[in-house]
């Protein structure tokens, strides 16, 4: 009878430390991606912003770009009207997303 409680607690034990390795030795993350929880405003607004990749410091007469980089704002948008829409299919989701923008002139 002796012997059986032995096995019994080397059981318990072994079972236990496999455990604890388990929870500390896995990850678990709550976000998608794991980095942001907004991570859907960071869609590109444009087609032409999408091909180009990430940050582009392109100055040129879309206000799209304004978007992104408000610095790349300059006289030549003045009294310009930008707007997009885009449909998002992801996992099945139907996610529309629009965007629209004018630019004002400048008071000083």
């Amino acid at each position: 009878m002796i012997n059986n409680n032995i096995f019994t607690s080397n059981r318990l034990v072994r079972n236990l430390i496999l455990l604890l390795a388990f929870v500390l030795f896995t990850s678990v993350e709550a976000q998608y991606f794991g980095e942001k929880i907004y991570s859907f405003v960071n869609v590109p607004n444009s087609a032409r912003r999408a091909a180009l990749g990430e940050n582009v410091s392109l100055s040129n007469e879309e206000l799209c770009f304004a978007f992104q980089n408000p610095s790349l704002l300059d006289s030549v948008h003045e009294h310009k009207i930008y707007a997009t829409w885009a449909p998002i299919a992801n996992a099945g989701l139907n996610i529309n997303l629009g965007a629209i923008g004018y630019a004002f002139r400048k008071t000083t």
